[in-house]
């Protein structure tokens, strides 16, 4: 009891130090050796597409609809990066503004979309998703 009540309070000292005095504690307070490098965490985009998207719907409710950039990225994400032949459901924005007014409407991705095309053209990457 008294062991764990001042290792807490030993957790609750080195956390609340300062990056350079939290050495000393760094065995208590972290499992592993400490990092070699500055010890900033580093951040990766690994969710990001490697170019800009031009998602591109044919048919169904969103026939037409053309999304570029950070808008089309959902798009991509959910047709697992693009990949030519895979089938994913969208929702269409009568269904998106009735669940949104509060409105019962059922399941709302509804809307089936397969990948016919994913090519990338002057650092473009083009996605074209036709209604099934």
């Amino acid at each position: 009891m008294i062991v764990r009540f001042l290792r807490r309070l030993l957790l609750r000292i080195g956390h609340s130090l300062p990056r350079k005095l939290q050495k000393p504690f760094y065995r208590r307070l972290y499992d592993g050796e400490p990092p070699r490098d500055s010890g900033q965490i580093k951040l990766s985009n690994s969710n990001e597409p490697e170019s800009w998207v031009r998602f591109e719907f044919v048919g169904g409710s969103h026939d037409g609809k053309v999304y570029e950039g950070p808008l089309a990225n959902i798009f991509y994400w959910g047709s697992e990066h693009g990949k030519v032949g895979h089938q994913f459901k969208v929702a269409s924005d009568a269904d998106v503004d009735a669940m949104m007014a509060g409105e019962p409407s059922g399941p709302i991705l509804k809307h089936a979309y397969e990948i016919v095309e994913n090519r990338v053209e002057d650092g473009v990457r083009y996605v074209q998703a036709r209604a099934i």
